[in-house]
């Protein structure tokens, strides 16, 4: 048996697998964005303008469910142009025109192609970079009542979750707090120090209780930490790479960009004893299979 596994054995843990999720390939992202696609036909949208980078999938999700429905889809790609990647090769053969530039030319490229299609007299909707939106954070709103609803006899103490742009992790926060007020929902920073990361999850947060117009007091100041975002979004590190491969032989595939991130520091907060043993502890899997498969040559050495 693997350290990891005795470790886990410590907890009552339960995963929750949103690769099931049904609706385009699964996952975190495809979960808000149908969200946001009801409120883009409510205006009578008829194209997408979004960004990410080139192994995002909240964009490759946006090409597909597009093509889908018909739409035209513009995605502003802030990386580089490597169909090896299996999120922007699908975009492409979803037939997406991706634009390639740097991080720091997003946000005017975005309104550039906004101003591009209304002039042909399309009715785009803006969808900011990972579906951070009001409406995408309504989904996990939904998602942790649905959770609670259809599991009363077991509650969480703790709910681990990988937090990137914050709009997850703040519609479980306030979705447990208005449906399981006990639990507490730790995100996992993937890429943001504490400080920029902790402002957008609260922005967030405010946002969907004034949207819902909740009116159940709510913890104002998220669980968010980073000690185990390493250098950034998408870069690993020896710790992870070990806990992403021991997590597979047990039938458990995180990736480096977000889930194994968030394992690890479910690992050492047990091992730390900040997860007390016997502690309820839901392991909110946000997917990423396509993210696990383009960073196979840094776990390749795990496989001999």
């Amino acid at each position: 048996m693997s350290n990891l596994f005795n470790l886990l054995k410590r907890i009552d843990l339960l995963v929750y697998e949103e690769k099931y999720y049904p609706y385009l390939l699964g996952g975190s992202k495809a979960r808000k964005l149908r969200s946001i696609l009801e409120h883009a036909k409510s205006l009578a949208a008829n194209a997408i303008v979004s960004a990410g980078s080139s192994s995002s999938n909240h964009a490759r999700d946006c090409a597909i469910a597009c093509a889908q429905l018909g739409w035209q889809c513009k995605l502003v790609i802030h990386d580089l142009e490597d169909y090896s990647i299996n999120n922007l090769f699908l975009m492409k053969l979803a037939g997406a025109e991706l634009i390639f530039c740097k991080m720091n030319e997003v946000a005017e490229k975005m309104d550039s192609v906004m101003e591009e299609l209304r002039k042909e007299n399309a009715t785009p909707y803006y969808i900011w970079g990972g579906g951070h939106s009001v409406h995408g954070t309504k989904a996990f709103f939904d998602a942790a009542k649905h959770f609670v609803d259809q599991n009363p006899n077991w509650q969480p103490d703790f709910v681990i979750v990988p937090s990137g742009t914050g709009g997850t992790q703040a519609g479980l926060h306030v979705g447990f707090a208005v449906s399981s007020p006990k639990t507490k929902v730790i995100g996992i920073s993937v890429a943001r120090e504490k400080k920029r990361g902790l402002q957008a999850v609260q922005g967030a947060v405010h946002e969907v209780i004034k949207y819902l117009n909740i009116n159940t007091p709510i913890d104002s100041t998220p669980i968010f930490l980073d000690k185990w975002r390493g250098e950034g979004y998408g870069k690993t590190y020896p710790r992870l790479i070990k806990i992403v491969g021991d997590a597979a032989k047990m039938g458990i595939l995180t990736d480096t960009t977000y889930t194994g991130k968030a394992l690890c520091a479910l690992c050492e907060m047990i091992s730390d004893g900040e997860i007390k043993k016997n502690s309820k502890v839901l392991f909110w899997h946000t997917g990423g299979i396509m993210n696990l498969m383009d960073d196979k040559k840094s776990l390749l050495s795990l496989c001999k």
